[in-house]
C-alpha cells in the first residue's frame, strides 16, 4: 500500500512505476505480482463507520507491505494519532508487516509551507528513527533510484521463494543465460574483465555506466531506461550487489563470475 501526506504526488508516482517495472520484469519467474494499493483505487463509499476506519478495513488490513513518504506535510490529525498516514503506519506495523518510510529533503520556502505541519513531520520522524532504518532523498531521481533497489530487495527477501541471503551461485545455476538480457550480460561480462566493479552515474545531460573498461551510456531517456533496468536485473538474479545507499556503486558477486564465465563459454562455442 502506497501512503504519503498530499505534497508528494511525483514520488507517488515513481513508486507506482517501479512496481509495474517490477511485475514486467519479474513476475512470471517468481509467481508474484505486487499490486500498488492506494485508498484512491481501493476503497469504495460506505457508510457504516468512520471514513479513516473504513480505509483501514478495505485496503490497510489486506496489504502485506507499506511504503510511505512524507515532506513537508504530515496530513490532518485522528483521534488517535497525529495524522490518517501515522495511524496507518502504527496499525500496520502492529500486525507484524513491514513497512518502508521515507522523508524528502527536498528544500522547501519557509513562508509557503505550514510551520505546524512540518514541525509535525519532524517530530514523526524521530518517533520512526526510534522504531528502525528510514530512507531520505534529495530530489525525485535518488528517490526513484532508492525505490527501485529496496523495493527489489524486500520483496527477494521476504515474498519471494528465492529470498534469502545467498552468493548468487544459485541463481547462475538455475538461471538460463537466455533469460538474461543481452544487455545486462554485456554489463556482467565488461565487469568481470576488469576489477569486478559496476558504476552508474547521471547527469542533467544523460546517464553512463561504467564496467570494467567499457562505457554504455545514452542522453536518450528511453535508452537510459533500458540500461538502468539491466542493473535491477542483475541485482534481483544475484549476480551484483550494491555497495552504499545510493545505488550509484555495484560489485559482482561469486555467482556474477561464475555467470559471466558461462556467458563468454556460449559466445565463444557460437564462433
Amino acid at each position: 500500500m502506497i501512503i504519503s501526506s498530499g505534497d508528494v504526488s511525483d514520488e507517488r508516482s515513481a513508486i507506482q512505476t517501479i512496481i509495474h517495472r517490477w511485475n514486467t520484469m519479474h513476475a512470471a519467474e517468481h509467481r508474484t505480482v505486487l499490486m500498488p494499493l492506494m485508498w484512491e483505487t481501493h476503497s469504495t463509499p460506505e457508510m457504516c463507520d468512520h471514513a479513516r476506519a473504513i480505509i483501514n478495513r478495505q485496503a490497510l488490513e489486506t496489504c502485506d507491505l507499506l511504503v510511505a513518504v512524507f515532506w513537508a506535510r504530515l496530513g490532518r490529525s485522528t483521534a488517535s494519532s497525529p495524522s490518517g498516514t501515522v495511524e496507518e503506519i502504527r496499525k500496520h506495523l502492529e500486525s507484524g508487516k513491514p513497512a518502508m518510510v521515507y522523508f524528502s529533503q527536498k528544500p522547501i520556502i519557509p513562508e509557503s509551507v505550514d510551520r505546524d505541519q512540518y514541525e509535525a513531520v519532524q517530530e514523526f520522524r524521530e518517533e520512526c528513527r526510534t522504531r528502525g532504518l528510514i530512507g531520505a532523498f534529495k530530489d525525485l531521481q535518488k528517490f526513484h533510484d532508492q525505490i527501485a533497489l529496496h523495493l527489489g530487495q524486500i520483496v527477494r527477501d521476504r515474498f519471494t521463494d528465492t529470498g534469502g541471503p545467498n552468493d548468487g551461485s544459485e541463481a547462475a545455476s538455475s538461471l538460463p543465460a537466455a533469460e538474461l538480457s543481452e544487455e545486462a550480460k554485456a554489463i556482467l561480462v565488461a565487469a568481470t574483465d576488469g576489477d569486478g566493479q559496476i558504476l552508474r552515474l547521471n547527469w542533467v545531460s544523460g546517464a553512463r555506466i561504467s564496467a570494467g573498461q567499457e562505457q554504455f551510456m545514452s542522453d536518450d531517456r528511453r535508452e537510459q531506461a533500458k540500461w538502468d533496468a539491466t542493473i535491477w536485473e542483475l541485482v534481483h538474479v544475484g549476480f551484483i550487489e550494491p555497495r552504499g545507499t545510493k545505488a550509484e556503486a555495484f560489485q559482482v558477486t561469486h555467482g556474477g563470475y561464475h555467470a559471466a564465465d558461462g556467458f563468454r563459454l556460449s559466445s565463444s562455442s557460437e564462433d
